[in-house]
């Protein structure tokens, strides 16, 4: 990770890592609360990822209340998951247009070196 220019205050430099690691941890829960999702219903409809093949069931049980708890659970993480992108969008344009600092073009092209400020 690059260093953050001078201009990122104290608390930016603190939450920038976890939210870092919570959008990464959002793209791990998220598609497996999917598939826990489908290993539990009822329904017993296929995972075909991309079209390409048949998806194994996770070893869990198949229950209404366990399919419900998994529904909420997807739920859940998605909105909170697309909350957190969202805020991720706005702090990026309120570096770039507000506090004019490079965050946002070293965003776009983290291999280029951009000069801290």
């Amino acid at each position: 990770v690059p260093a953050l220019p001078r201009s990122v205050g104290r608390f930016e430099r603190r939450t920038a890592p976890l939210v870092h690691f919570a959008l990464y941890a959002f793209q791990l829960a998220l598609p497996l609360s999917g598939w826990a999702l489908v290993s539990v219903s009822v329904l017993e409809i296929p995972s075909v990822p991309f079209n390409l093949f048949v998806m194994p069931d996770l070893p869990l049980a198949e229950s209404d209340p366990a399919e419900s708890f998994w529904t909420s659970a997807h739920w859940y993480l998605a909105y909170a998951g697309i909350g957190l992108v969202a805020l991720h969008f706005a702090a990026a344009l309120r570096h770039h247009f507000l506090l004019k600092d490079t965050v946002l073009t070293r965003m776009i092209t983290p291999s280029s070196d951009h000069n801290a400020e």
